[in-house]
């Protein structure tokens, strides 16, 4: 389960190499391929969208949780519409 970067670092070889390997070892379902964590980026996302949702349910304003979380007011606006709070 190493990341991309850090395989291709032990074998000496490039990571697009090393992602074309992996792609081609899912598309011939090779149970080693199978990676049970989802992209970082994703669960950075998925984590910040828990984390308004929990500032929203404790009261706090859009304006408030944008400067906490260190991101825009409109990305707040966003989420609040997405579960309905909008």
């Amino acid at each position: 389960m190493a990341s991309y970067s850090t395989i291709a670092e032990e074998l000496d070889i490039s990571i697009t190499t090393v992602v074309e390997c992996i792609a081609r070892a899912k598309r011939l379902k090779d149970p080693r391929a199978d990676r049970p964590f989802r992209h970082r980026k994703i669960q950075i996302a998925e984590k910040r969208r828990r984390e308004i949702r929990r500032l929203l349910n404790d009261g706090y304003r859009p304006r408030e949780i944008a400067k906490r979380l260190g991101v825009s007011k409109r990305l707040v606006l966003i989420r609040m519409k997405e579960g309905g709070n909008g």
